[in-house]
């Protein structure tokens, strides 16, 4: 058995992937294909999930981060992106929190820094180790999806292979979780994924992290606790420009976000130009560039002038596509 395996790419920078409990790297299928174009991949299961073996005692947050940090160190990387979904987003958040000098971005979904529901997760435990993980699996797996996903035995499957114990040392940590004073800490360029019909993590815990997290970004998406799976045409493209866009690295998300709330039909096809070429990073390791292509003959005047009226631009030479 292992704890974590590689995929994606042979080289550049490594992003790691953390699941929800009850789940494998199956999850993110929908979104891996695209990560690991550019990215190379440290899948990392949870103590008793897919190819891990559980670890009697490991039952808090604080050990399940510290175990991610010996993984690290085990497969030799010491610095990563981190992407993380409900119980992988809370480790996620601890590892920026509390060793902040290696993670470089942070992207965390439909998860929270604090559940205040501890009777909960203790009652969950009782019946896991009393009956089984597999007895509460369609359970759990109606709140990771919405009701017209029909796609679901696989997901049942998986998690009913979820070790008992494994299973239930994670719900404990679940039970005393309280990130929140940890929170300011986070220093890492932090992008927050919410499910609009999440049950088990509502959209009000995402805005909570990314209020308290400096510089988070919120992002609300369609779908619920497994939102990357139900709306992947709206969160991979997030995701891949989170971890792989220079122009985020370099000029930082605020100026980017700013630059995008800023655009307007006629900006649109400029900041579409900068974000796919302009500020393109390639698939090897370190930032690069890739030189941009003619600009399309549909193309806003810039910088900007007085005329902007035409197609292509008459302003004369001070227009740098007319």
């Amino acid at each position: 058995m292992t704890d974590y395996r590689w995929a994606g790419a042979d080289e550049g920078p490594v992003l790691v992937v953390g699941n929800s409990l009850g789940a494998d790297a199956r999850m993110w299928r929908e979104q891996l294909p695209a990560l690991g174009e550019r990215l190379r991949l440290l899948l990392i299961d949870h103590p008793g999930h897919g190819g891990a073996a559980a670890v009697p005692g490991l039952d808090t947050i604080d050990g399940l981060g510290e175990r991610t940090l010996h993984l690290l160190d085990e497969a030799g990387v010491e610095r990563a992106h981190y992407l993380g979904l409900s119980l992988g987003g809370m480790v996620g958040l601890w590892l920026a929190a509390n060793s902040s000098e290696r993670i470089d971005r942070l992207a965390v979904c439909c998860t929270t820094a604090y559940f205040g529901t501890p009777q909960a997760w203790r009652d969950r435990v009782q019946a896991v180790r009393a009956n089984g993980t597999a007895s509460i699996a369609p359970q759990v797996v109606d709140r990771w999806v919405t009701a017209d996903h029909t796609d679901r035995a696989w997901l049942v499957e998986m998690m009913s292979a979820v070790d008992d114990e494994g299973y239930a040392a994670c719900c404990e940590a679940l039970a005393t979780l309280d990130l929140r004073a940890a929170l300011p800490s986070v220093a890492a360029p932090t992008l927050v994924i919410a499910g609009d019909a999440d049950r088990a993590t509502p959209v009000e815990h995402g805005q909570a992290i990314a209020d308290a997290v400096p510089g988070a970004r919120l992002k609300v998406v369609p779908g619920a606790h497994l939102a990357p799976l139900e709306s992947p045409d709206v969160v991979t493209p997030l995701l891949v420009e989170h971890f792989t866009s220079v122009r985020r690295q370099v000029l930082g998300d605020a100026h980017v976000d700013r630059a995008q709330a800023a655009t307007t039909p006629f900006t649109a096809d400029f900041q579409d130009f900068i974000g796919r070429y302009a500020w393109e990073r390639t698939s090897g390791p370190g930032p690069a560039w890739t030189a941009a292509p003619a600009a399309p003959s549909r193309w806003p005047c810039w910088p900007p002038c007085s005329t902007r009226t035409s197609w292509p631009c008459t302003c004369g030479p001070r227009c740098a596509t007319g």
